[in-house]
């Protein structure tokens, strides 16, 4: 997997990023919806809309 080609990807069914755990039942949510369709990744630390990085050191 690499991780820089899934971020400029962007967000899409199959991909949700978060830029962090602010709930349990939040993170359960996207992965209930990804079991329900055909899976998927969730990556933690990255804020989509401003492109910032948290701690993923690209």
């Amino acid at each position: 997997m690499n991780v820089k080609k899934l971020i400029f990807e962007g967000e899409g069914v199959k991909l949700d990023f978060k830029k962090t755990i602010t709930s349990c039942e939040k993170i359960a949510r996207t992965m209930v919806a990804f079991s329900n369709n055909k899976g998927g990744r969730l990556l933690i630390g990255f804020e989509a809309k401003l492109f910032k990085f948290d701690f993923l050191n690209l």
